[in-house]
């Protein structure tokens, strides 16, 4: 037969012996048969007619390889002997002794210089074809060897035998590297795929199974479509597998990994809807049984929670560049669920008499439907909200994402960007709503991210990622405009964003614990373990050495916004010093915190944050060199603190994957206006209230802004307010922003 479908036999040729053993050299139009009573006959395809036929084995014949390059056939048989013959007229050039019993199986190295024989007496034997010297015997199938495969690189060795187990060898050195489980039949045929990544096994269970030939794991496996699987060969270059049955069929099926079949789950009832996620990762199902049931195309991932409506689902659609699902029943209803949290975001009434068919519009808010009352109707989409990750309480938010960690945060107007282990989200605080900017980070970038040597921007702005293979120390500039990185021995240093080279130059100074820049002063900071700061400029000059700056290692290290000053931290040090970048003179020390500071961030050239491992986190004053601010603590350590000034908003970064923020706006108003830390004023303050609106009237309820009983407002709803305004005269008394 051609490998092409449904294509009849062109040629048949009748041996006059049962054929064990079959080989096809096409460039020569030659079919090598081994036959049962010993002998090897060689075909011409083109005439029909035997060019030789040769007694070489005393008993069957049971596989047969061609060595190209020497123009060689090598064959195996029961008689427990492996023969290497001329392939030009069959004759034998020498035969080896080493096998006890059968030799069922052969496989050739890709530089056709050794052979592999499997046999009954459950051993693999490696053989140097040139002398037919044994190199070496492989021992720990627990039956008898019936494949085996060698990888495209000729490193790894697979061998399968009847007692349902694959072995996976690296047989140089004669070790076992993967030991399959039980695979209910004996394994019948073995491939490698090109680039080595993985192998395929086909068995007397009639399953194709797909390997992982790196990790060593099943990835999935399928049934071909035949019963009664007695032999089968794979193609040499494309995804298919010829094999016959005991129904003496013979089939040729195809095994495209980018087709692959993977059993998702039983459902009760009929499947009526299918859909594909934009990028392809996602796969959902629906039907009578009244839910959505989702699964990721990439293996390991946690399942998703099903999705319950109360009517038949005929329609399914993702909506692009959200985590939103939308179904069409039965009841002419449409709902939309967020399909990572399982929430139900929108019930939209019936506007069909049943939905048959749904298609988004993103750029429109659109949803398309089609149905039973021959109509086509557009359907406003709700917006992705952020309600459904945020949660809130006071001034204090916390964002969670089911099944993520949150590696990085970064502040926009108005926003924010999170990158989590696999993507990079926005959340837009003003029209509350979430959304998916890219996935499938780089894994060199996902790295960094999470071991703090790279912020969201830095990210975007090196033009050689792979650079942070080797990054052993790094930092981002206040104003987010330049990135460094220290390697071993070299500084590197790039803008944000354009990604632009600035220097690369030799670092001298070994065992850097801390690494800080600053692109108003056109510097860099380091701190190590002896407890000294080396300031210096990038091109090396104007270097400054600050010995004893610590007791013991420096912990973190954080340039001002104007550049002018440096804190830094000690291990195990209850205290902040400020030094002078100009002299390398200490401006100060901020006293007050508990001895293991993880974080530091510059809210301005006069007002530093830092967070500890305890979740806690203060504000201080520089100038006045006194505590502003401590915040309540959270129940993880801090590990990273980002700030918007434009909105002034305090992100935390903790070690277990969340990202909280605070709103410290009337924090920073309050000392900005009356000079005086917030705790000051708290005292003299009567009560705490906030502000809630309920049946368009607003009440006073108690809550976290500090107050001072004077009376009524002008509205004539009593709440109490400050006798000296915090705000200059004329200014809004109350600012109410949404959510």
């Amino acid at each position: 037969w051609t490998a092409e479908q449904n294509s009849p036999p062109s040629k048949i040729f009748h041996a006059g012996a049962a054929i064990q053993a079959l080989h096809i050299v096409p460039e020569k139009h030659l079919a090598y048969l081994g036959l049962q009573d010993g002998t090897v006959l060689a075909l011409d395809l083109a005439t029909k007619q035997p060019r030789f036929q040769q007694p070489i084995h005393t008993h069957e014949v049971n596989s047969i390889v061609y060595l190209s390059e020497a123009e060689q056939l090598a064959t195996v048989s029961t008689d427990q002997r492996l023969v290497i013959s001329q392939a030009e007229d069959g004759q034998p050039l020498y035969r080896t002794v080493g096998h006890v019993r059968d030799i069922l199986a052969l496989a050739l190295t890709p530089d056709q210089t050794r052979l592999v024989s499997g046999s009954r007496d459950k051993s693999l034997r490696i053989w140097d074809i040139a002398s037919g010297r044994e190199l070496k015997a492989l021992y720990g199938h627990r039956g008898s060897v019936v494949s085996a495969a060698f990888s495209r690189d000729g490193t790894l060795l697979a061998g399968g035998d009847r007692n349902h187990r694959i072995l996976l060898w690296d047989w140089r050195n004669g070790k076992t590297v993967f030991e399959s489980p039980d695979l209910f039949g004996a394994v019948l045929a073995l491939s490698f795929s090109e680039d080595g990544k993985r192998f395929y096994s086909l068995g007397e269970d009639d399953t194709l199974r797909v390997w992982d030939a790196v990790n060593y794991k099943l990835i999935y496996s399928r049934y071909i479509g035949v019963k009664g699987v007695i032999a089968a060969q794979f193609h040499p270059s494309r995804p298919l597998i010829a094999v016959a049955a005991r129904n003496r069929a013979v089939a040729l099926v195809r095994f495209d990994e980018s087709r692959r079949k993977k059993i998702l789950g039983d459902r009760r009832g009929n499947l009526w809807a299918l859909a594909f996620s934009a990028d392809g990762d996602l796969f959902a199902a629906a039907g009578e049984d009244s839910s959505v049931q989702l699964w990721s195309v990439q293996p390991g991932t946690p399942a998703f929670p099903a999705l319950k409506a109360n009517s038949r689902l005929n329609s399914l659609a993702f909506i692009p560049q959200t985590e939103l699902i939308a179904a069409g029943g039965q009841d002419g209803r449409i709902r939309v669920w967020n399909y990572q949290t399982g929430q139900l975001v929108d019930d939209l009434p019936a506007r069909h008499r049943t939905i048959w068919t749904l298609l988004p519009l993103p750029g429109y808010r659109l949803l398309i439907s089609g149905g039973r009352d021959y109509h086509i109707r557009f359907n406003e989409l709700p917006q992705s909200s952020a309600k459904q990750i945020i949660s809130r309480s006071g001034y204090l938010s916390e964002v969670k994402l089911p099944g993520k960690k949150i590696i990085d945060a970064e502040f926009l107007p108005g926003a924010i960007r999170l990158a989590t282990e696999t993507d990079i989200r926005q959340i837009d605080f003003r029209r509350d709503s979430i959304s998916v900017l890219k996935t499938g980070l780089n894994r060199n970038v996902e790295t960094a991210l999470r071991q703090n040597l790279l912020s969201l921007a830095a990210a975007e702005a090196l033009p050689n990622q792979s650079i942070l293979k080797t990054i052993l120390r790094s930092a981002v500039d206040p104003q987010q405009k330049v990135w460094a990185g220290l390697s071993k021995n070299k500084l590197y240093l790039f803008t944000i964003p354009g990604g632009q080279e600035i220097a690369v130059r030799p670092y001298q100074f070994p065992h850097t614990q801390r690494l800080a820049v600053s692109a108003a002063t056109q510097s860099v900071a380091t701190g190590h373990p002896d407890g000294s700061i080396v300031l210096a400029r990038w091109d090396g000059a104007g270097e400054q050495i600050i010995r004893s700056a610590h007791r013991g290692p420096v912990s973190n290290i954080q340039f001002s916004p104007d550049g002018r000053q440096l804190a830094s931290v000690g291990v195990a040090e209850d205290f902040i010093r400020i030094w002078n970048t100009g002299d390398g003179t200490e401006a100060g020390m901020l006293r007050g915190v508990s001895a293991d500071i993880t974080a530091l961030s510059w809210l301005s050239s006069a007002l530093l944050s830092g967070g500890n491992y305890a979740g806690k986190t203060w504000i201080w004053s520089v100038e006045r060199s006194e505590m502003i601010a401590a915040l309540p603590g959270i129940s993880a350590p801090i590990r990273a603190l980002r700030f918007s000034e434009q909105d002034s908003l305090l992100a935390l970064l903790t070690e277990d994957g969340r990202c909280y923020w605070w709103d410290i706006s009337l924090l920073l108003g309050a000392y900005e206006q009356q000079g005086r830390p917030l705790e000051r004023l708290q005292r003299r303050a009567g009560e705490y209230f906030s502000i809630q609106r309920k049946n368009d009237r607003f009440l006073p309820v108690k809550g976290r802004i500090p107050m001072q009983p004077a009376g009524k407002a002008d509205t004539g709803v009593q709440f109490p307010l400050y006798q000296k305004p915090l705000l200059p005269p004329g200014s809004p008394l109350l600012m109410l922003r949404k959510n």
